[in-house]
């Protein structure tokens, strides 16, 4: 039987340069949060062209979900996005700038925080329980409120920034996880051309995927990241020779749904395959697992920093809060 459930709707009104939140229900197995950011654009005088790719989620610093006071989940909200394309049968819907021509609009964006992983045979193995039914458990963003995250030069008026979340989730929280999720972001500042630059991703959690981002200043780009390998000492998992990013994003589309080939600004590497938690990455598994790029900063227009962002999507068995694991990983 279906033991989904759906809360109604709550909104979190964003405030430029703050973080704000909403409650959600407590004493639950909150499987995903369902978002959808929206935002009123008023171009009265012309931009000269837009940033990421026109999307109301460049007006978003971060999202998440925060356990009393502790982010349990962080993301780029254009990352988030992203993942939820690589989980999705089908394009994800958007409103989003075509130009910057004069016009007054409403933007929109639908993404998810995923807690139960939707590739599992048995997503509910990783459903988010708090450890305590009174701790407070929030979903939150951070508006920028900075117009030209989205569109370059020209006037322009913004106007209620608001995100409505759902959440799905059950009420058997008697019935423990075997793990629960977690999520964190790694920022590599890429300064200069390297044709090994190292971004450590040792940890002591099992990892469920990686997502690679290419950010700058001036938004997504697709020029930071020539070729990667993912390595550890003595093992690869992509190499031993270096792999094209663009290669890397194309072949993409035999694995994921939703749009995920374009443009070339992000990656995902899923380690839960054939829907087995047991496929995770064990911490143990790869002695000083790592990510290392040919590289350089982006020649962009306009664009003074460029950065390689990642994203751990983790998870972690917690005494008490969870079952112990019937196999071994």
């Amino acid at each position: 039987m279906n033991t989904d459930q759906i809360s109604g709707v709550s909104d979190i009104v964003g405030v430029a340069g703050q973080r704000t939140a909403t409650a959600l229900l407590n004493s639950r197995r909150t499987r995903l949060l369902r978002c959808k950011f929206s935002i009123g654009v008023n171009i009265t005088v012309a931009g000269t062209g837009i940033r990421n790719r026109g999307s109301a989620l460049g007006f978003l610093d971060a999202v998440g979900l925060d356990q009393a006071g502790t982010d349990k989940q962080i993301w780029d909200p254009r990352a988030a996005r992203f993942f939820s394309e690589t989980n999705s049968p089908s394009a994800l819907p958007a409103v989003r700038l075509s130009g910057a021509g004069i016009q007054n609009v409403t933007l929109e964006e639908t993404f998810y925080i995923y807690c139960a992983n939707p590739r599992l045979a048995l997503p509910m193995e990783t459903s988010f329980i708090e450890e305590n039914i009174n701790n407070q458990l929030l979903a939150f963003m951070q508006y920028n409120g900075d117009a030209t995250k989205v569109v370059d030069g020209g006037t322009v008026a913004l106007s209620a920034p608001k995100l409505t979340v759902q959440q799905v989730y059950d009420d058997r929280r008697g019935d423990l996880p075997l793990l629960l999720p977690y999520v964190r972001q790694i920022n590599q500042d890429v300064t200069g051309a390297n044709d090994a630059l190292k971004i450590d991703l040792r940890g002591s959690r099992y990892l469920g995927a990686i997502i690679v981002q290419q950010d700058t200043n001036k938004g997504e780009v697709t020029d930071i990241i020539n070729k990667l390998t993912l390595r550890g000492d003595g093992r690869d998992i992509i190499g031993p020779r270096a792999v094209s990013f663009a290669d890397l994003v194309d072949h993409q589309a035999s694995e994921f749904g939703g749009t995920v080939a374009s443009p070339r600004s992000y990656w995902a590497m899923n380690f839960l395959t054939d829907g087995k938690l047991s496929k995770l990455m064990h911490p143990a598994s790869y002695t000083n697992l790592r990510l290392e790029l040919d590289s350089q900063p982006s020649v962009t227009a306009g664009v003074t920093s460029s950065k390689v962002r990642v994203i751990l999507v983790e998870y972690e068995p917690k005494p008490g809060l969870t079952a112990p694991l019937p196999f071994e990983i």
